[in-house]
């Protein structure tokens, strides 16, 4: 429960900066992926389910925000929180480089089916000149911002949620 409520707050928080705060100040021509970071950290700690969940809602955010077509980014982001799920049993929480690199490669696979839904498909083929000028720009910015997120979401959940995790400590491999 206290789980939900505290990746609520963060998506919330996190839609705010990513709608307000970075569209206005880009970094390199580029906007971080917030929602993406928090659901692929969402799904690496805790699995696909809560990654789904997490990338659902933090997609419906996105849908509400640009209206455009309901639905689309619910379903990209919940099937990037499940895709990072898969890392759940076997991955070690305290390294900090794998989230940033399935961040990087989540970002890219986003990037590429935004694409061909909505520039491919209408007729605009410069795939080269968006691939150099926004794909690589955004999952670069998202995957250093991720090494950051990702820290700050372990560090919350270590010190807010200690007696949740209490038993649920994970090693190396999981059985």
């Amino acid at each position: 429960m206290k789980h939900s409520i505290f990746y609520g707050i963060l998506i919330i928080i996190c839609f705010v900066l990513q709608t307000t705060l970075f569209i206005s100040g880009s970094i390199f021509s580029a906007v971080p992926n917030l929602l993406l970071i928090v659901t692929v950290s969402a799904g690496i700690l805790h699995g696909s389910r809560f990654g789904m969940a997490i990338g659902f809602f933090s997609g419906l955010a996105l849908d509400l925000y640009q209206g455009r077509m309901f639905g689309f980014y619910a379903l990209l982001l919940l099937l990037c929180g499940c895709a990072a799920g898969i890392f759940w049993k076997v991955y070690f929480e305290k390294a900090v480089r794998v989230p940033a690199l399935i961040v990087f490669a989540a970002d890219l696979a986003c990037g590429f089916i935004i694409y061909v839904v909505k520039f491919f498909l209408r007729g605009r083929i410069r795939f080269a000149g968006y691939f150099t000028g926004v794909m690589i720009p955004e999952a670069v910015c998202s995957a250093v911002f991720a090494i950051v997120l990702y820290r700050l979401i372990l560090f919350a959940e270590d010190r807010f949620l200690k007696e949740e995790k209490r038993g649920k400590r994970r090693t190396w491999l999981r059985d």
